[in-house]
């Protein structure tokens, strides 16, 4: 474990919703083209494009607190194990559409209210 309190042990993993929001911009940007398999390296400089995200409550991994506290940089090392793509709005049946555009508003205002 290191000074920041974070322990990544080889061979877990976990699962995120990108439209949740609870992964910083960065990390977000590169994991919409990164292939699966594949291992990423992120070095940020500045914690602007790392604090613009909800609070990781559920698994801890991004939470703002590290960041904010960041001195020099940070790097970000992952590898994406599998993608899931959503089905895009407009072919939705109305009432899978109307739950989704809830769900999205519902992430909205939290963001908002941050």
């Amino acid at each position: 474990m290191d000074e920041a309190g974070i322990e990544i042990i080889a061979g877990d993993s976990v699962t995120y919703d990108l439209e949740e929001y609870m992964v910083p911009a960065a990390v977000r940007k590169v994991l919409k083209i990164q292939k699966p398999f594949e291992i990423i390296h992120i070095k940020c400089l500045k914690n602007e494009m790392l604090l613009d995200h909800l609070e990781d409550e559920e698994h801890g991994l991004f939470k703002k607190s590290y960041f904010e506290s960041m001195q020099e940089f940070v790097i970000i090392t992952m590898q994406l194990l599998q993608i899931d793509q959503k089905e895009y709005m407009f072919k939705l049946p109305a009432v899978e559409r109307v739950e989704r555009v809830l769900f999205l508003k519902e992430v909205s205002t939290k963001l908002f209210k941050d």
